[in-house]
């Protein structure tokens, strides 16, 4: 959430509420990471599973 409200200009507070309000209301619907395949290295990204929910229903 720093770098949210780093980018934004806006306190850490301010963007954990909106962001608390948006999971309330269903506009943010799940927390993922987001991987850097170069950051991990070869070996890693090679031995590994991900699973995709792309097309599964929430709520």
């Amino acid at each position: 959430m720093r770098e949210f409200a780093r980018t934004l200009g806006i306190a850490r507070g301010t963007v954990h509420t909106r962001m608390r309000r948006l999971e309330r209301l269903g506009v943010i619907a799940d927390h993922a990471p987001r991987l850097s395949p170069a950051q991990l290295g070869s070996p890693f990204w090679r031995s590994s599973t991900f699973i995709s929910r792309t097309g599964s229903s929430h709520g």
